[in-house]
């Protein structure tokens, strides 16, 4: 039960970066948008053209000099409405990043709480204490040795990967060992730099 609540946080937790890493690249998009009507709209006046003599073309440029004020309103008001969204999506994104470190803190304690279960059910079924400390560090020099080897098969193929394998082995503990390879392979490529 512990195992599919944990689960179940962590698919959570996955799902809120994918969308955190949505609104990133949403953000990233507008900003240069943002800036271009800014400058179009600042260096655009039209104080300094002086109106032509000739009635019609006094009464093109007429038209032309109302056009260009409407579009520089029209560009005042998208600014304010993008800023308006811009914030906006900085509110979501850090409401949801403060979600995603409630949800990391209760995965380990959840973790903690399994794993001091797990140690108890041994100790209960007749294990020695000795035999699961033994247990123990096997597991975590099997992770170690996963790591160091995945990070070695990186640098083979030319990809940085700075990333802790002790800040990992604190996070995977919860992970089955058998998916120990696919996750840390999966956890290192998200932060590697192709």
């Amino acid at each position: 039960q512990l195992r599919e609540e944990m689960n179940g946080k962590d698919n959570t937790l996955q799902r809120f970066k994918f969308e955190i890493k949505e609104l990133r690249e949403e953000k990233n998009q507008l900003n240069p948008n943002i800036k271009n009507v800014k400058s179009i709209s600042s260096t655009s006046s039209l104080n300094n053209i002086t109106c032509p003599p000739n009635s019609k073309l006094r009464e093109a440029y007429m038209k032309l000099q109302e056009k260009c004020l409407a579009h520089q309103n029209q560009n005042v008001v998208l600014c304010s409405e993008i800023q308006k969204i811009q914030n906006e999506l900085n509110s979501k994104l850090n409401s949801k990043e403060e979600y995603i470190k409630r949800l990391k803190q209760e995965l380990r304690n959840i973790t903690i709480s399994f794993q001091n279960l797990r140690q108890q059910h041994l100790l209960d079924n007749g294990a020695d204490e000795e035999f699961i400390q033994e247990l123990t560090n096997v597991k975590k020099e099997l992770f170690y040795s996963l790591g160091v080897g995945i990070k070695l098969d990186f640098a083979m193929k030319g990809i940085s990967c700075n990333i802790d394998i002790h800040t990992l082995y604190d996070e995977g503990q919860h992970i089955d060992y058998k998916k120990w390879n696919e996750w840390i392979t999966e956890r290192m490529s998200s932060q590697a730099d192709y």
